[in-house]
């Protein structure tokens, strides 16, 4: 059902936004060679994704995964703006009290309006997608003071850095990993975490991972590199970014093989002691990647721990707070939102989530959720930033 959603809109969008190029090209000329060269190129566009989503895995599939996920980055930005210039329209038309007839004759005595219609969606559209693509890539640091009202007889600091949905696939940028890493070790923290999501949905599409596990070794830290898996840590079948696996997903060999050579510890549901602090990770609630339908409870995994000592949970999507709060938890980190990553899902995410970006106090609970080191989808950012999250934890 989803898979069926998913392709009646995207094949909508694509026809609104077709029409509209026939329509403004017809006022230019009434020939129908440059209109059939525009649909036959703007066609091979929208087959990108399709390809990417059913082709067998290979090179011919990454290649318009990747290709793929930037032209929908330009086709939501052109599809907004032809909506926009005709919602202007419309209420000009009615402040006008212009009549349906003189509108026609206006265009066709003026049929370059049409073209400098035309010409302006593109033009901002290609230059929002450009934006978006070059403010993905820059890294962004951002700091956190958290204080606690437990305290331990142990040191009673940690400093962490909390990264998350590196999404690595065929857009991945090296050298922005590489800053990524840069940026982590000038931080000399005591523990590093990843909060999920380092991979898109398929082993296949990491372009380079020998590369990415060297680069990724290099991250320093007193007491290791630490990991919880997200819900796209899984082979899955995506179209347009949205999942329609008719199966469960699973993660596969390669994707374990890649943490363990890249030093980083999944926590399956496990729980780790450093500096006094009880660091839980969770498995994700929504794609768990293993032979179990189900995660562990929060309750089953903090009910050996000492609560009057401080309790952290890493768990990839922010929810679960209630029981999060009851099971005496203090801080979770987690990522998952991308904060919205690109307008207009920057305004919606608020509405969504229950902590879409930062530091919040929910349930008693503290919740830092991090933007994201990578993207997901189109390698855009507009609204948000690519980051890492510095947290100087205090108990």
């Amino acid at each position: 059902m989803v898979e069926i959603i998913v392709l009646a809109i995207y094949a909508l969008l694509i026809l609104y936004t077709l029409s509209q190029l026939n329509h403004w090209l017809k006022l230019i000329s009434h020939g129908v060679l440059l209109r059939a060269i525009v649909d036959v190129l703007y066609i091979l566009f929208a087959l990108l994704p399709i390809g990417g989503c059913y082709l067998s895995d290979g090179t011919l599939k990454n290649a318009m995964t990747g290709n793929g996920n930037i032209w929908l980055g330009f086709l939501v930005y052109f599809g907004m703006c032809l909506v926009f210039f005709h919602i202007i329209r419309f209420f000009v038309w009615i402040f006008s009290h212009s009549h349906h007839k003189d509108d026609q004759a206006t265009r066709k005595k003026h049929p370059w309006a049409g073209l400098f219609v035309l010409f302006m969606c593109v033009l901002v559209s290609l230059s929002l997608t450009t934006y978006g693509t070059i403010n993905a890539h820059k890294i962004h640091t951002v700091k956190y003071n958290v204080t606690l009202s437990k305290k331990t007889a142990a040191r009673g600091k940690l400093k962490i850095v909390l990264i998350s949905d590196l999404h690595l696939d065929t857009n991945t940028y090296e050298e922005q990993l590489r800053a990524m890493v840069r940026e982590i070790n000038r931080q000399n923290a005591d523990i590093v975490v990843i909060a999920g999501d380092t991979f898109s949905g398929s082993y296949s599409a990491v372009r380079d991972p020998d590369t990415y596990e060297t680069i990724l070794k290099g991250i320093r830290s007193r007491q290791g590199v630490y990991a919880v898996y997200g819900n796209h840590d899984v082979e899955e079948k995506l179209l347009c970014g949205f999942n329609v696996s008719r199966k469960r997903p699973m993660r596969s060999a390669g994707m374990e093989e890649f943490m363990t050579k890249a030093g980083i510890t999944p926590l399956d549901d496990k729980t780790v002691f450093i500096n006094g602090a009880q660091i839980v990770g969770r498995l994700d609630g929504e794609q768990t990647g293993t032979d179990s339908a189900k995660r562990a409870s929060i309750a089953s995994l903090t009910g050996s721990l000492d609560t009057k000592m401080p309790v952290l949970v890493i768990e990839h999507e922010p929810t679960d707070f209630k029981n999060l709060s009851s099971c005496g938890v203090d801080l979770v980190l987690s990522g998952h939102t991308h904060a919205g990553q690109f307008f207009p899902c920057t305004v919606a995410m608020p509405f969504i989530s229950q902590n879409a970006y930062g530091l919040k106090s929910i349930h008693g609970v503290y919740s830092i959720v991090t933007s994201g080191a990578g993207y997901y989808g189109p390698p855009i950012r507009i609204g948000t930033h690519s980051e890492i999250a510095v947290i100087n934890l205090n108990y």
